[in-house]
């Protein structure tokens, strides 16, 4: 115990005297180390573009172009209701300030309300959309740009494969894929715009019985056939909005036009993105990415997620559970060429097999274990960053809530709201279920309390 101040300290502090006499006291640096232990949880990236909560309250920055990540692309996985859209969403709205070009690709219209209400543009896909898109179409192709030109190359022969392709038969054989790829070549050097038919009709004349025999299945998707008014005509699809959806729900009964369209509309979103190197960009694959499971869907999907860094670029795969990826065989080249992945809780996931895909710890696997979410209000997700961990909480504003919910409580909340207000629509219509409900629906009751 120290006597020797105490009483001038007692007279400093003492009224009506207001001096403070300071004493310091040296100590070794490695000594002060231990009564200093200063440690806190990972802020994020130097340059905060998307902001969320850590699950201390604190902020935390994200950015998915930081310099310390080897790529820019992103894998989301959550069960139903754990926050997925909500989280995608907040991301979109968030960069946007940025004035990126964001594409999203969806099958049920999750993103419907969050484009019109930000002035995107909502194209919805199907045989009586009166839309087409010609996949031999060089648009955004330089003069001279060998490189692109070859890649579009291989993805018109890896097309073809996809349409051609009867029922549990293999692709084409080297021989044959080599003399269709001569074919798709000598289609594309020709200046004029050139489409399917033509290439049919190139076909067809090959000298060889089974280059003609692709020809002739390849009339099923050419002229006024079905698929022929959709994918043999010139492009009516415009991409001058910085953010652009699009809705594959209307194909679901056509699995094969389906898949096809998604395989066009990727290498159409590819060719704006080759267009400039320093804009930044956004495409999002919410869980249509499964529809391009054939071989030759996985090597353009590979080969997109490969190259996109390249492009100032940032592909966005989304799924209910990261098995959903390691059973795909498209999951190499998304798992491989993701250095930020996003796991929300995983109701009914396989644990072991979680462990493994993603090669995580014991203690990695608790905090996924634990983590938390209330309908309306947050969601806990766990994020990996190439080697850096943390657990954050998603937290959207009542009008950010109700522009991406898709809970069906939600859903039919608004369709009431909209009965009973028909003055209201757009923006202002949220607004109001943001006043009503700012929890949704399923917390209404609570709300109005």
């Amino acid at each position: 115990m120290e006597t020797y101040a105490s009483f001038d300290i007692f007279c400093d502090f003492a009224m009506p005297s207001v001096r403070v006499k300071e004493r310091a006291i040296k100590v070794n640096t490695s000594v002060l180390a231990d009564f200093l232990p200063l440690f806190g949880e990972w802020s994020g990236h130097e340059v905060p573009h998307m902001l969320v909560r850590q699950k201390s309250g604190g902020l935390f920055g994200f950015d998915p172009f930081s310099g310390t990540l080897s790529n820019n692309n992103q894998i989301v996985s959550g069960s139903s209701g754990a926050g997925k859209s909500v989280l995608v969403g907040l991301m979109v709205a968030q960069m946007l300030k940025l004035r990126p070009k964001v594409f999203i690709l969806d099958i049920g219209g999750s993103y419907r309300r969050l484009v019109e209400s930000l002035g995107g543009q909502y194209i919805e896909l199907g045989l009586t959309s009166d839309l087409s898109i010609n996949p031999l179409s060089k648009e955004g192709i330089a003069d001279g740009n060998t490189e692109a030109l070859d890649q579009k190359i291989k993805f018109v022969v890896s097309l073809v494969e996809i349409m051609t392709k009867e029922t549990q038969a293999s692709s084409l054989g080297r021989l044959e894929r080599a003399e269709v790829e001569k074919c798709v070549r000598s289609v594309l050097s020709a200046s004029s715009e050139q489409t399917l038919s033509d290439l049919r009709n190139v076909l067809l004349e090959h000298p060889e019985k089974e280059i003609q025999r692709v020809g002739k299945i390849l009339s099923l998707w050419c002229g006024d056939a079905p698929y022929g008014k959709f994918v043999d005509r010139p492009t009516t699809i415009s991409l001058e909005s910085e953010l652009i959806c699009f809705d594959l729900k209307m194909l679901e009964n056509l699995p094969d036009l389906q898949s096809v369209c998604l395989f066009i509309i990727t290498d159409l979103i590819w060719r704006e993105v080759q267009r400039d190197r320093t804009k930044m960009k956004f495409t999002v694959f919410d869980e249509c990415w499964k529809l391009l499971e054939s071989e030759e869907g996985a090597d353009f999907i590979a080969s997109v997620f490969r190259t996109y860094r390249k492009y100032r670029a940032s592909a966005i795969a989304i799924s209910q559970t990261m098995d959903d990826f390691a059973r795909s065989k498209v999951a190499p080249a998304i798992m491989a060429n993701s250095s930020v992945k996003w796991v929300l809780k995983q109701r009914g996931a396989d644990p072991e097999s979680l462990k493994q895909i993603l090669q995580l710890s014991e203690r990695e696997m608790e905090l996924i274990r634990n983590l938390q979410s209330e309908k309306g209000k947050f969601s806990e997700v766990f994020l990996m960053a190439e080697d850096r961990r943390q657990v954050l909480r998603i937290e959207a504003t009542p009008l950010e809530y109700w522009l991406v919910t898709t809970d069906s409580k939600d859903l039919l909340l608004m369709k009431e709201e909209t009965a009973k207000n028909p003055g209201l629509t757009g923006l202002d219509l949220f607004k109001h279920l943001a006043t009503i409900a700012p929890y949704g629906a399923t917390n209404i009751v609570t709300n109005q309390r």
